[in-house]
Protein backbone atom coordinates (compact mmCIF):
# COMPACT_ATOMS: atom_id res chain seq x y z
CA UNK A 1 0.00 0.00 0.00
CA UNK A 2 2.70 2.36 0.60
CA UNK A 3 4.46 2.10 -2.24
CA UNK A 4 0.95 2.52 -4.26
CA UNK A 5 0.30 5.49 -2.46
CA UNK A 6 3.93 6.57 -3.50
CA UNK A 7 2.63 6.02 -6.80
CA UNK A 8 -0.63 7.44 -6.89
CA UNK A 9 1.55 10.49 -4.94
CA UNK A 10 4.32 10.38 -6.96
CA UNK A 11 2.84 11.95 -10.66
CA UNK A 12 2.59 15.15 -8.96
CA UNK A 13 5.90 15.33 -7.23
CA UNK A 14 8.19 13.44 -9.34
CA UNK A 15 8.36 14.12 -13.22
CA UNK A 16 7.33 11.50 -15.76
CA UNK A 17 10.00 10.01 -16.37
CA UNK A 18 11.39 9.03 -13.01
CA UNK A 19 7.64 7.48 -12.28
CA UNK A 20 7.80 5.72 -15.10
CA UNK A 21 10.79 3.58 -13.65
CA UNK A 22 9.60 3.12 -10.53
CA UNK A 23 6.06 2.00 -12.06
CA UNK A 24 7.79 -0.71 -13.62
CA UNK A 25 9.83 -1.73 -10.65
CA UNK A 26 6.99 -1.67 -8.44
CA UNK A 27 5.17 -3.99 -10.99
CA UNK A 28 7.85 -6.53 -11.42
CA UNK A 29 8.32 -6.54 -7.27
CA UNK A 30 4.45 -6.98 -6.50
CA UNK A 31 4.39 -9.59 -9.43
CA UNK A 32 6.80 -11.80 -7.45
CA UNK A 33 4.97 -10.81 -4.23
CA UNK A 34 2.09 -12.02 -5.66
CA UNK A 35 3.36 -15.19 -6.59
CA UNK A 36 5.22 -15.91 -3.52
CA UNK A 37 2.46 -15.21 -1.20
CA UNK A 38 -0.90 -16.27 -2.53
CA UNK A 39 -2.36 -15.26 0.68
CA UNK A 40 -1.92 -11.67 -0.01
CA UNK A 41 -4.51 -10.40 -1.55
CA UNK A 42 -3.78 -9.00 -4.77
CA UNK A 43 -5.22 -5.64 -5.98
CA UNK A 44 -5.00 -4.64 -9.30
CA UNK A 45 -2.80 -2.03 -9.88
CA UNK A 46 -4.74 0.65 -11.51
CA UNK A 47 -3.68 1.63 -14.77
CA UNK A 48 -0.64 3.94 -15.63
CA UNK A 49 -2.33 7.30 -16.97
CA UNK A 50 -2.34 7.91 -20.28
CA UNK A 51 0.79 9.90 -21.17
CA UNK A 52 -0.41 12.87 -23.11
CA UNK A 53 0.06 12.74 -26.76
CA UNK A 54 3.47 13.50 -28.20
CA UNK A 55 3.11 16.79 -29.82
CA UNK A 56 4.07 16.19 -33.31
CA UNK A 57 6.98 18.52 -34.04
CA UNK A 58 5.92 21.70 -35.54
CA UNK A 59 7.36 21.55 -38.97
CA UNK A 60 9.66 24.60 -39.73
CA UNK A 61 7.26 26.95 -42.15
CA UNK A 62 7.69 26.04 -45.83
CA UNK A 63 9.95 28.75 -47.44
CA UNK A 64 7.87 30.40 -50.48
CA UNK A 65 8.22 29.26 -53.34
CA UNK A 66 11.39 30.94 -55.10
CA UNK A 67 10.01 33.08 -58.13
CA UNK A 68 11.57 32.48 -61.71
CA UNK A 69 13.75 34.66 -62.31
CA UNK A 70 12.56 37.89 -64.03
CA UNK A 71 13.43 37.23 -67.58
CA UNK A 72 15.14 40.55 -68.83
CA UNK A 73 12.61 42.95 -70.45
CA UNK A 74 11.46 42.16 -74.39
CA UNK A 75 12.81 45.46 -76.18
CA UNK A 76 10.44 47.00 -78.06
CA UNK A 77 10.32 45.47 -81.92
CA UNK A 78 12.29 47.25 -84.38
CA UNK A 79 9.90 49.89 -86.42
CA UNK A 80 10.23 49.45 -89.97
CA UNK A 81 12.37 52.06 -91.15
CA UNK A 82 9.46 54.99 -92.97
CA UNK A 83 9.36 54.73 -96.33
CA UNK A 84 10.11 58.18 -97.63
CA UNK A 85 6.81 60.30 -98.22
CA UNK A 86 5.19 59.86 -101.48
CA UNK A 87 5.40 62.91 -103.91
CA UNK A 88 1.93 63.81 -104.81
CA UNK A 89 0.48 62.33 -107.97
CA UNK A 90 1.40 64.91 -111.10
CA UNK A 91 -1.78 66.26 -112.06
CA UNK A 92 -2.78 65.76 -115.46
CA UNK A 93 -2.51 68.68 -117.77
CA UNK A 94 -5.72 70.30 -118.20
CA UNK A 95 -6.75 70.05 -121.94
CA UNK A 96 -7.28 72.94 -124.14
CA UNK A 97 -11.39 74.31 -123.65
CA UNK A 98 -12.81 72.24 -126.72
CA UNK A 99 -13.36 75.45 -129.83
CA UNK A 100 -17.11 75.20 -130.69
CA UNK A 101 -17.95 73.60 -133.62
CA UNK A 102 -17.00 75.35 -136.83
CA UNK A 103 -19.94 76.45 -138.02
CA UNK A 104 -20.29 75.92 -142.14
CA UNK A 105 -18.74 78.12 -144.31
CA UNK A 106 -21.13 80.98 -145.67
CA UNK A 107 -22.41 80.20 -148.85
CA UNK A 108 -20.88 82.28 -151.28
CA UNK A 109 -23.69 83.77 -153.51
CA UNK A 110 -23.56 82.16 -156.87
CA UNK A 111 -22.30 83.48 -159.61
CA UNK A 112 -25.12 84.04 -162.32
CA UNK A 113 -24.41 83.49 -165.97
CA UNK A 114 -24.28 86.95 -168.32
CA UNK A 115 -27.37 85.84 -169.80
CA UNK A 116 -29.11 84.48 -166.40
CA UNK A 117 -29.27 80.91 -167.50
CA UNK A 118 -28.68 77.62 -164.69
CA UNK A 119 -27.51 74.48 -165.12
CA UNK A 120 -27.63 72.46 -162.58
CA UNK A 121 -26.91 68.76 -162.43
CA UNK A 122 -29.24 66.29 -160.61
CA UNK A 123 -26.59 64.40 -158.24
CA UNK A 124 -26.17 62.12 -155.68
CA UNK A 125 -25.45 64.36 -153.22
CA UNK A 126 -23.22 62.11 -150.86
CA UNK A 127 -20.44 61.88 -153.44
CA UNK A 128 -20.02 65.56 -152.73
CA UNK A 129 -16.50 65.31 -153.31
CA UNK A 130 -16.24 64.06 -156.81
CA UNK A 131 -19.29 66.36 -157.65
CA UNK A 132 -16.72 69.45 -156.34
CA UNK A 133 -14.35 67.82 -158.71
CA UNK A 134 -16.15 67.72 -162.09
CA UNK A 135 -17.63 71.16 -161.08
CA UNK A 136 -14.07 72.76 -160.94
CA UNK A 137 -13.18 70.82 -164.00
CA UNK A 138 -16.32 72.07 -165.52
CA UNK A 139 -17.02 75.64 -164.52
CA UNK A 140 -18.43 76.20 -167.90
CA UNK A 141 -21.66 74.01 -168.04
CA UNK A 142 -22.30 74.02 -163.76
CA UNK A 143 -23.67 76.62 -161.94
CA UNK A 144 -25.10 74.27 -159.38
CA UNK A 145 -26.41 70.93 -157.82
CA UNK A 146 -29.87 69.41 -157.00
CA UNK A 147 -29.08 66.70 -154.20
CA UNK A 148 -30.52 63.15 -154.00
CA UNK A 149 -30.00 59.90 -152.59
CA UNK A 150 -27.83 57.56 -154.78
CA UNK A 151 -28.57 60.26 -157.88
CA UNK A 152 -32.08 58.96 -158.28
CA UNK A 153 -34.93 61.03 -157.68
CA UNK A 154 -35.38 59.96 -154.26
CA UNK A 155 -35.04 63.05 -151.43
CA UNK A 156 -32.50 63.83 -148.84
CA UNK A 157 -35.12 64.90 -147.02
CA UNK A 158 -37.82 62.68 -146.32
CA UNK A 159 -41.20 63.24 -145.07
CA UNK A 160 -42.86 59.57 -144.15
CA UNK A 161 -46.45 58.62 -143.22
CA UNK A 162 -47.16 60.38 -140.19
CA UNK A 163 -45.35 63.35 -141.32
CA UNK A 164 -41.95 63.11 -139.67
CA UNK A 165 -39.23 64.83 -140.93
CA UNK A 166 -36.17 63.43 -141.19
CA UNK A 167 -32.65 63.58 -143.63
CA UNK A 168 -31.83 59.93 -145.28
CA UNK A 169 -29.86 57.71 -143.84
CA UNK A 170 -25.98 57.94 -145.45
CA UNK A 171 -26.44 61.73 -145.65
CA UNK A 172 -24.97 64.94 -143.96
CA UNK A 173 -27.12 67.66 -145.33
CA UNK A 174 -25.02 70.40 -144.07
CA UNK A 175 -21.82 68.97 -145.10
CA UNK A 176 -23.06 68.25 -149.05
CA UNK A 177 -24.48 71.46 -148.84
CA UNK A 178 -21.16 73.30 -148.24
CA UNK A 179 -19.33 71.54 -150.21
CA UNK A 180 -21.31 73.68 -153.01
CA UNK A 181 -22.27 76.71 -152.03
CA UNK A 182 -18.90 77.28 -150.07
CA UNK A 183 -17.79 77.84 -154.20
CA UNK A 184 -20.19 80.29 -155.42
CA UNK A 185 -22.81 77.46 -156.96
CA UNK A 186 -26.39 76.88 -155.66
CA UNK A 187 -27.54 73.54 -153.63
CA UNK A 188 -30.76 72.15 -154.10
CA UNK A 189 -31.97 69.13 -151.87
CA UNK A 190 -34.34 67.26 -153.15
CA UNK A 191 -37.67 66.23 -150.64
CA UNK A 192 -39.64 63.17 -151.24
CA UNK A 193 -42.98 63.09 -149.72
CA UNK A 194 -44.88 60.32 -148.59
CA UNK A 195 -48.28 59.83 -150.36
CA UNK A 196 -50.25 59.10 -147.01
CA UNK A 197 -49.19 61.95 -145.70
CA UNK A 198 -49.95 63.99 -148.29
CA UNK A 199 -53.88 62.91 -149.03
CA UNK A 200 -54.00 62.79 -145.03
CA UNK A 201 -52.73 66.63 -144.84
CA UNK A 202 -49.80 65.50 -142.29
CA UNK A 203 -47.54 66.34 -145.47
CA UNK A 204 -48.57 70.15 -145.05
CA UNK A 205 -48.39 70.21 -141.12
CA UNK A 206 -44.75 68.99 -141.71
CA UNK A 207 -43.93 71.95 -143.81
CA UNK A 208 -41.99 74.40 -141.12
CA UNK A 209 -40.18 71.46 -140.36
CA UNK A 210 -38.52 70.90 -143.98
CA UNK A 211 -37.84 75.06 -144.26
CA UNK A 212 -36.02 74.24 -140.62
CA UNK A 213 -33.95 71.24 -142.13
CA UNK A 214 -32.94 73.12 -145.35
CA UNK A 215 -31.85 76.32 -143.44
CA UNK A 216 -30.21 74.78 -140.91
CA UNK A 217 -27.57 73.08 -143.39
CA UNK A 218 -27.46 76.59 -145.66
CA UNK A 219 -29.14 74.97 -148.42
CA UNK A 220 -30.14 77.03 -151.48
CA UNK A 221 -33.24 75.88 -151.64
CA UNK A 222 -35.55 72.79 -152.14
CA UNK A 223 -36.95 70.64 -155.00
CA UNK A 224 -40.45 68.74 -154.16
CA UNK A 225 -40.01 65.13 -156.32
CA UNK A 226 -43.71 64.57 -155.64
CA UNK A 227 -44.88 61.83 -158.75
CA UNK A 228 -47.69 59.53 -157.28
CA UNK A 229 -49.34 56.77 -159.17
CA UNK A 230 -52.44 56.02 -157.21
CA UNK A 231 -55.92 58.27 -156.27
CA UNK A 232 -55.35 60.56 -159.08
CA UNK A 233 -58.41 62.85 -157.70
CA UNK A 234 -58.81 66.54 -158.21
CA UNK A 235 -58.71 66.20 -153.90
CA UNK A 236 -55.68 64.83 -154.21
CA UNK A 237 -54.31 67.77 -156.35
CA UNK A 238 -56.01 70.34 -154.36
CA UNK A 239 -53.97 69.20 -151.22
CA UNK A 240 -50.61 68.68 -153.22
CA UNK A 241 -51.03 72.75 -154.19
CA UNK A 242 -51.50 73.68 -150.55
CA UNK A 243 -48.56 71.40 -149.87
CA UNK A 244 -46.63 73.65 -151.99
CA UNK A 245 -48.43 76.55 -151.19
CA UNK A 246 -47.74 76.31 -147.57
CA UNK A 247 -43.70 75.60 -148.25
CA UNK A 248 -43.13 78.49 -150.46
CA UNK A 249 -44.93 81.16 -148.23
CA UNK A 250 -42.44 80.01 -145.46
CA UNK A 251 -39.24 78.82 -147.46
CA UNK A 252 -39.79 82.74 -148.59
CA UNK A 253 -39.16 83.99 -145.44
CA UNK A 254 -36.26 82.50 -145.02
CA UNK A 255 -34.64 83.17 -148.63
CA UNK A 256 -35.07 79.29 -149.51
CA UNK A 257 -36.26 78.76 -152.82
CA UNK A 258 -38.25 76.20 -153.62
CA UNK A 259 -39.00 74.05 -156.98
CA UNK A 260 -41.26 70.87 -157.94
CA UNK A 261 -40.67 68.44 -160.52
CA UNK A 262 -43.37 68.41 -163.39
CA UNK A 263 -44.50 65.78 -165.85
CA UNK A 264 -46.79 64.90 -168.86
CA UNK A 265 -48.77 62.75 -166.58
CA UNK A 266 -49.94 61.78 -162.86
CA UNK A 267 -51.95 65.12 -160.61
CA UNK A 268 -49.05 67.48 -162.25
CA UNK A 269 -50.30 66.93 -165.41
CA UNK A 270 -51.81 70.25 -166.24
CA UNK A 271 -49.07 72.78 -165.70
CA UNK A 272 -50.51 75.83 -165.05
CA UNK A 273 -52.73 74.76 -162.36
CA UNK A 274 -49.22 75.11 -160.56
CA UNK A 275 -47.91 78.18 -161.93
CA UNK A 276 -50.20 80.18 -159.50
CA UNK A 277 -48.30 79.17 -156.81
CA UNK A 278 -45.51 80.81 -157.88
CA UNK A 279 -42.54 78.99 -157.24
CA UNK A 280 -38.84 78.98 -158.01
CA UNK A 281 -38.66 76.47 -160.70
CA UNK A 282 -40.44 73.54 -162.11
CA UNK A 283 -38.01 70.60 -163.70
CA UNK A 284 -39.15 68.44 -165.86
CA UNK A 285 -38.46 64.79 -166.10
CA UNK A 286 -40.98 62.79 -168.34
CA UNK A 287 -41.10 63.53 -171.67
CA UNK A 288 -37.91 65.39 -171.80
CA UNK A 289 -35.07 63.15 -170.22
CA UNK A 290 -34.18 60.97 -173.24
CA UNK A 291 -33.39 62.23 -176.38
CA UNK A 292 -36.33 60.43 -178.35
CA UNK A 293 -39.08 61.90 -176.23
CA UNK A 294 -37.70 65.18 -175.97
CA UNK A 295 -37.17 65.21 -180.06
CA UNK A 296 -40.83 63.83 -180.75
CA UNK A 297 -44.22 66.13 -181.43
CA UNK A 298 -45.15 65.52 -177.66
CA UNK A 299 -42.03 66.43 -175.97
CA UNK A 300 -41.78 69.72 -178.47
CA UNK A 301 -45.15 71.05 -177.37
CA UNK A 302 -44.22 69.95 -173.54
CA UNK A 303 -41.63 72.21 -173.60
CA UNK A 304 -43.40 75.05 -174.89
CA UNK A 305 -46.03 74.57 -172.38
CA UNK A 306 -43.67 74.74 -169.71
CA UNK A 307 -42.50 78.64 -171.02
CA UNK A 308 -46.28 79.21 -171.45
CA UNK A 309 -46.99 78.45 -168.10
CA UNK A 310 -43.88 79.13 -165.76
CA UNK A 311 -41.79 81.93 -168.39
CA UNK A 312 -38.32 81.90 -166.64
CA UNK A 313 -39.02 79.48 -163.87
CA UNK A 314 -39.14 76.56 -166.49
CA UNK A 315 -36.14 74.04 -166.10
CA UNK A 316 -35.97 71.59 -168.95
CA UNK A 317 -34.32 68.16 -167.52
CA UNK A 318 -31.98 66.26 -169.64
CA UNK A 319 -30.58 62.64 -169.15
CA UNK A 320 -27.25 61.62 -169.22
CA UNK A 321 -25.63 59.61 -171.69
CA UNK A 322 -22.17 57.76 -170.67
CA UNK A 323 -18.78 59.08 -171.48
CA UNK A 324 -18.55 54.63 -172.49
CA UNK A 325 -20.97 52.93 -173.69
CA UNK A 326 -23.02 51.01 -171.34
CA UNK A 327 -21.35 52.77 -168.35
CA UNK A 328 -24.69 54.56 -167.15
CA UNK A 329 -27.20 52.36 -165.18
CA UNK A 330 -30.01 54.23 -167.94
CA UNK A 331 -28.81 55.44 -171.10
CA UNK A 332 -30.85 58.51 -172.42
CA UNK A 333 -29.19 57.78 -176.01
CA UNK A 334 -28.21 61.51 -176.67
CA UNK A 335 -25.83 62.28 -179.18
CA UNK A 336 -24.11 65.49 -179.43
CA UNK A 337 -25.84 67.14 -182.36
CA UNK A 338 -29.19 66.11 -181.33
CA UNK A 339 -27.98 68.03 -177.94
CA UNK A 340 -27.07 71.04 -179.51
CA UNK A 341 -30.34 71.24 -181.58
CA UNK A 342 -32.47 70.42 -178.93
CA UNK A 343 -31.03 73.17 -176.61
CA UNK A 344 -31.09 75.42 -179.76
CA UNK A 345 -34.94 75.31 -180.49
CA UNK A 346 -35.93 75.70 -176.93
CA UNK A 347 -36.80 79.33 -177.07
CA UNK A 348 -37.49 80.64 -173.53
CA UNK A 349 -36.12 78.20 -171.94
CA UNK A 350 -33.66 79.74 -169.07
CA UNK A 351 -32.75 76.67 -167.07
CA UNK A 352 -31.73 72.91 -167.62
CA UNK A 353 -31.11 70.35 -165.17
CA UNK A 354 -28.86 67.68 -165.91
CA UNK A 355 -29.26 63.73 -164.67
CA UNK A 356 -25.89 62.57 -164.25
CA UNK A 357 -24.94 58.82 -164.90
CA UNK A 358 -26.56 57.16 -161.62
CA UNK A 359 -25.47 53.59 -161.27
CA UNK A 360 -23.23 52.37 -158.44
CA UNK A 361 -19.62 53.17 -160.16
CA UNK A 362 -21.27 56.79 -160.35
CA UNK A 363 -19.16 57.14 -163.89
CA UNK A 364 -18.85 60.26 -166.39
CA UNK A 365 -21.26 61.91 -168.35
CA UNK A 366 -19.98 61.84 -172.13
CA UNK A 367 -18.01 65.14 -171.93
CA UNK A 368 -19.84 66.51 -175.27
CA UNK A 369 -22.82 67.81 -172.98
CA UNK A 370 -20.52 70.30 -171.34
CA UNK A 371 -19.21 71.28 -174.66
CA UNK A 372 -23.16 71.76 -176.04
CA UNK A 373 -24.39 73.00 -172.90
CA UNK A 374 -21.42 75.56 -172.17
CA UNK A 375 -22.53 77.19 -175.67
CA UNK A 376 -26.18 77.20 -174.79
CA UNK A 377 -25.15 79.00 -171.63
CA UNK A 378 -23.45 82.16 -173.24
CA UNK A 379 -26.02 82.88 -175.95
Amino acid sequence: LKLQFLYLIAPQYTAPGVIMGWKVTCLCVLYFTTVCDATQPVSKPKPAPTPPPTPKPTPPPTPPPTPPPTPPPTPPPTPPPTPPPTPPPTPKPTPPPTPPPTPPPTPTPATPSPTGKTIRWYVDSRQYLRNLAFAKANPQCVTGFIGSRRGKFDGVIQVTGNGNVSVTAGHDLAKETASVTAHGMTYHAVVSVNSYAMQSGAATASVQGVVDMAAGAHATGVLVYYVPTSNLTASHMKEYVRFLTQLKKLAGGQAIEVGMVVEDESIIAPLDRYASIGLDFYVSLNPTLSETEAASPIGKKFVRDMVASYAGHAAVGIGSSPKTSGECKTDYEWGQATLGKFLGAAAGVKNVAVVRCEDGLYNDTADFYCDELSKWLAT
